[in-house]
């Protein structure tokens, strides 16, 4: 990936543009390979009483319960078994490593403060909230050294790689947030697009066709903490770049997912519309190798990349210079909707739930999605609308129809546009309502005012 002078470049022309940049530190496994692991597995080793116990090892697999993954692995330079997580790209497993050693325990904090130091602002901690331990206590006990020794530079930021709920990972474990995949107990995201609109974008959960997004954030966020939950954007099939729906549900899923009161995650290169696709002859997810343009190896490399790209046989207007070239492109439409949400108070707020997000009624809550989003402090008020529909739609709002919604917009009753499509300025009558016409799967993004 390069040289830490290539990386201190990266940071300081990162931060030159307001760009935080964390670190992806995984503390409860390394590489097969890894010095630590051909020291703990070689008695003969100079630094084997060093790292003996720094991985989990013992002398019969039936001595010890089970972990909550991986498994129990024969090693003959050692004698013993060590416990495994994970396949390395060679499909070798990887050594999990026994947190509970004083010696593991030191590197832990000499591998934060290496970053730290540097400059980085913060870190992904990948199976925060569960990897390696068998017993809350112990896991609460790391989980707390690791956060509070971050939270004691400033200004720096922890995520947990999933979580059961949100008064483990941010009460508990003192994460500042956390990527609610594996243990979220509503499935917020997918709840948006459900079939037959949708829904066919994104991976289907068993609760998607009775739970509203609307009452899944409630459900979800009861809680003073709510609005730091990471919301993941997965698509299950590759986009076709060719159909202007697949294209427009893109579209709608990034307006959605960076005006909503949660905090959007993409998984590169997926606000290009690019989606990492398990291939048959790709199967591993590994990263996905830009398609910068449509140059040898699509501008990646001069050489021969590691890895297969454009499995999926995007077309050239998929590319970045391309994208880039289109005011309609996907990539285009990501970077409206986030420089509008970092340009709003009212899109990035941490008030509570009932008080920053509120559900706009319309004639047709089936298949428009409407609210409003507010920041308390400032009055600031914006108003995103949804057709969630595949054919242009005129749905009229019903802002009368919620006295919760009449307190959000404080007597507002012009709607200018911001993002997205339809006119450019919407009058509320007298009575709350305004009718506004979309395309097909296409958004509004208003800003309310006097």
């Amino acid at each position: 990936y390069g040289t830490l002078a290539d990386f201190d470049r990266l940071l300081a022309e990162a931060h030159a543009r307001g760009i935080a940049i964390l670190i992806g530190w995984s503390p409860f496994s390394t590489h097969p390979d890894h010095p630590y692991f051909v020291a703990s597995r070689d008695p003969n080793h100079p630094r084997h009483a060093e790292f003996r116990d720094y991985y989990l090892w013992v002398d019969d697999i039936n001595t010890r319960q089970p972990r909550r993954m991986g498994h129990w692995q024969w090693d003959a330079v050692r004698g013993a078994y060590h416990h495994t997580v994970w396949l390395t790209v060679d499909k070798r497993w990887c050594p999990e490593v026994n947190l509970l050693s004083p010696r593991a325990r030191q590197e832990n904090e000499k591998v934060i403060r290496f970053w730290l130091d540097r400059g980085a602002d913060g870190f992904w901690v990948d199976c925060g909230v569960w990897g390696g331990f068998m017993n809350t206590e112990d896991h609460v006990r790391f989980s707390r050294e690791m956060t509070t020794l971050i939270h004691s530079y400033p200004a720096k930021w922890v995520i947990s790689e999933g979580s059961k709920s949100i008064e483990a990972a941010i009460v508990t474990d003192g994460y500042d947030s956390f990527f609610a995949d594996q243990g979220r107990k509503v499935p917020v995201h997918e709840t948006a697009f459900r079939k037959p609109g949708l829904g066919t974008l994104v991976e289907p959960f068993a609760t998607m066709e009775t739970q509203g997004i609307h009452e899944a954030l409630y459900a979800f966020y009861d809680d003073p903490h709510g609005n730091q939950v990471m919301l993941p954007f997965r698509l299950k099939v590759p986009i076709d770049f060719n159909d202007p729906a697949d294209v427009a549900r893109a579209k709608l899923q990034i307006a959605l997912h960076g005006t909503l009161p949660l905090v959007p995650l993409y998984w590169f290169p997926q606000h290009c519309g690019l989606a990492r696709i398990a291939h048959s002859e790709h199967v591993h997810r590994f990263p996905f190798l830009m398609m910068w343009d449509d140059s040898p190896h699509y501008g990646f490399t001069d050489a021969t990349p590691y890895l297969l790209q454009n499995v999926e046989a995007y077309p050239s207007s998929a590319t970045v210079a391309s994208q880039l070239r289109d005011p309609e492109s996907i990539l285009s439409t990501f970077k409206t909707v986030m420089s509008l949400r970092r340009a709003s108070p009212a899109l990035q707020c941490r008030d509570n739930v009932a008080d920053s997000y509120g559900r706009i009624p319309t004639d047709d809550d089936n298949n428009c999605y409407a609210y409003v989003r507010r920041h308390v402090a400032s009055g600031q008020a914006m108003v995103i609308v949804a057709n969630l529909l595949g054919e242009a739609t005129t749905f009229t709002l019903s802002t009368a129809r919620s006295v919760r919604v009449q307190e959000m917009l404080e007597g507002k009753k012009v709607l200018t546009r911001r993002a997205g499509a339809g006119a450019e300025r919407v009058v509320l009558g007298e009575d709350g309502s305004a009718p506004i016409t979309l395309p097909p799967y296409g958004f509004a993004i208003f800003e309310a005012e006097n």
